[in-house]
């Protein structure tokens, strides 16, 4: 019973053992129970998240942004979704970084629409390609040529190669709207 009452009040109790045999076994509060420290940290971090969504509102954010739409056409089903990333580097844009922004949006008539909110004013290109099977990545044959559909921003696809940056980039101005129309290929 003791040990219950312990455990409420946020300690834990561990039988001691008697010095002598003489002396009956007694109860210690050794420690704080992880629970307990966890829920008086609690308060606190709500506390922190109500700063932080006066000191920096959604709403102030939205009007100083930019905006990209980016409508996919050329899918072959209505299958799975489609995986679009934004990029702001040309090393990104290789793999070799991550990209600035990625949607994963539904497919619907064969064609897709992903709208990136936000975004300040810089040099982009998009890479987009119909995950079929939604894993997460694009299928290739054993020879490395894709099996789903992709595409890029100024639809600049080499035949041979994968798109890059320079063909594809595109300026985004302060306070705008750029809409790009993607035709995904398939080999």
């Amino acid at each position: 019973m003791l040990r219950w009452l312990g455990l409420l009040l946020g300690f834990r109790l561990y039988r001691a053992r008697p010095l002598h045999g003489c002396c009956s076994m007694k109860y210690l509060a050794v420690k704080q129970n992880r629970m307990f420290r966890s829920l008086c940290s609690l308060p606190l971090g709500i506390c922190f998240l109500f700063a932080g969504c006066a000191l920096f509102p959604a709403g102030a954010a939205a009007q100083s942004g930019s905006r990209v739409v980016a409508n996919m056409t050329g899918l072959l089903s209505n299958k799975g979704v489609c995986r679009v990333c934004l990029f702001s580097s040309e090393a990104s844009f290789k793999g070799k970084g991550t990209p600035f922004r990625c949607l994963s949006v539904p497919v619907a008539q064969k064609s897709a629409r992903a709208v990136f909110e936000d975004l300040p004013a810089g040099t982009y290109a998009v890479s987009v390609f119909h995950d079929v099977n939604s894993n997460n990545r694009l299928d290739k044959n054993f020879m490395g040529i894709p099996k789903e559909g992709y595409g890029a921003s100024r639809n600049r696809l080499p035949f041979a190669a994968a798109p890059t940056f320079a063909d594809n980039k595109f300026e985004l101005p302060a306070g705008a709207t750029t809409t790009l129309s993607i035709r995904l290929r398939h080999l």
